[in-house]
């Protein structure tokens, strides 16, 4: 809180005092009645926007699980209709369809639909794959040794492994890691 006082200093002068207002986060059928609300307004527009009701519901249950904010409920939204609108684009360009009746069905949907498969996808890259990403960036090297180690192992579908194997420049040169460059953080 206090770099938020030193960067407003016209309140210190004023002797204003910052009241932190903490909201609870918001639980997935609370998160489902706001997306569907914006989708309501959003589609009186000039814009008719096509979603699966289930996507909703797995939209407003990921975000519920991740941090039950809103605003990243609206933002997966947006990215799967991006998406969506992409893959339509694509259905349309395709060589592969020939059959007139086919393009002139894709080409007079008003708007590509959006399903489940787009919410996992933009929710599987987006909450899961950053939450993710930042606890493997903050592990010491020697347990992101072991993690690769056991995707090696994995895909050579080897069942055992010592420890001279998995401390071998063999693995490390895998890895493409200079054995005499390694930084331990204790």
């Amino acid at each position: 809180m206090s770099k938020l006082t030193e960067s407003l200093p016209r309140l210190k002068d004023k002797d204003c005092q910052l009241q932190v207002l903490n909201f609870a986060p918001y639980d997935n059928s609370e998160i489902a009645d706001i997306i569907k609300d914006r989708l309501k307004a959003a589609s009186s527009s000039e814009h008719s926007f096509l979603i699966d009701d289930k996507a909703i519901e797995l939209c407003a249950k990921r975000v519920a699980a991740n941090n039950g904010d809103c605003r990243k409920a609206l933002d997966v939204l947006r990215k799967s209709f991006e998406l969506a609108e992409t893959e339509d684009i694509d259905n349309i360009l395709d060589p592969d369809v020939k059959d007139s009746a086919e393009k002139s069905e894709l080409d007079n949907s008003n708007s590509p639909m959006v399903t489940i498969t787009h919410i996992n996808q933009i929710t599987n890259s987006d909450i899961t794959g950053t939450s993710m990403m930042r606890t493997l960036n903050a592990l010491p090297f020697l347990q992101l040794l072991i993690i690769c180690t056991l995707v090696i192992m994995k895909k050579k579908k080897m069942k055992k492994i010592t420890y001279g194997e998995v401390s071998s420049n063999n693995l490390l040169d895998f890895l493409f890691v200079n054995p005499l460059k390694i930084s331990f953080r204790f």
